[in-house]
């Protein structure tokens, strides 16, 4: 596979500003764009016009920020515009790439850029993580990315424990539950037909007040995987059984061949 750079399949135009007297806002030229102030959801929308541009985007090319905290930032062009120098024109070559193609590339790269650094705030919970880290927590929610609705959901379900209703518990899970096939998440789908598969269970641990527990049976598991390790695994079932018999019931162990100091 050939690696590439974007200026080898676009054509990448850097804005540069016209002469401040040709600038208007009546109509008079061609719609001067000089940064995000005139960017929309998708299309910008000009506020001033210029009788003399000096650098030009077509329609259909990716309207890209190069200045300053709005980096990155674009829009797509849907007519002829002058560009400032706070934006560049990307479009792509003939027979080489398509326009449209580049501009979710670029849209994936940016949403690359924002998870960077982000897998232990995003972990923890959401009442644990402060400064810096909180800041690039609630930059990562604003955006609204796949990954930031998912940290909500997950936090949101939280709460899901503190009910002491059966019936509260129940209302709570129906809703968050329905909350999550809307959300066009496939993993928190996945989640919702496996609380539902196990729903019986769950409403069990709210009529039982929390007084009973698996710590049992989670420690249990526990010690069986740490004789498992240590051991480097076992060949057969009968070896696992008497090995966890010997360290759970602390059994001296029996005098061997060899002994090492």
């Amino acid at each position: 596979m050939r690696e590439l750079t974007l200026g080898d399949v676009a054509h990448i135009v850097m804005g540069q500003s016209p002469d401040g007297l040709t600038y208007n806002k009546t109509g008079e030229g061609t719609p001067l764009l000089n940064g995000p102030v005139e960017f929309g959801e998708k299309y910008p929308t000009a506020i001033q016009w210029t009788t003399e541009p000096s650098k030009i985007s077509e329609p259909g090319d990716i309207l890209f920020c190069v200045r300053g905290n709005t980096l990155g930032r674009q829009n797509l062009a849907d007519r002829v515009y002058a560009i400032g120098r706070g934006l560049a024109a990307i479009r792509a070559r003939a027979n080489e790439a398509d326009t449209a193609f580049l501009g979710l590339w670029r849209h994936s790269q940016q949403e690359a850029q924002r998870l960077k650094h982000m897998r232990w705030p995003l972990l923890r919970k959401g009442s644990r993580v402060r400064g810096k880290a909180r800041q690039r927590l609630n930059a990562l929610l604003a955006s609204k990315l796949a990954t930031a609705r998912a940290w909500e959901l997950k936090e949101a379900f939280g709460h899901f424990w503190k009910y002491k209703s059966v019936l509260w518990a129940g209302g709570f899970l129906d809703a968050w539950c329905e909350r999550a096939m809307r959300s066009r998440l496939e993993p928190m789908k996945r989640m919702v037909r496996m609380l539902r598969a196990h729903e019986v269970l769950l409403m069990n641990w709210f009529r039982a007040r929390g007084a009973l527990s698996s710590a049992a049976v989670e420690g249990l598991n526990n010690k069986c995987r740490v004789v498992t390790r240590r051991s480097y695994g076992f060949r057969t079932y009968n070896g696992i059984e008497v090995a966890l018999y010997h360290t759970l019931g602390r059994l001296p162990e029996p005098e061997t061949t060899h002994r090492f100091c």
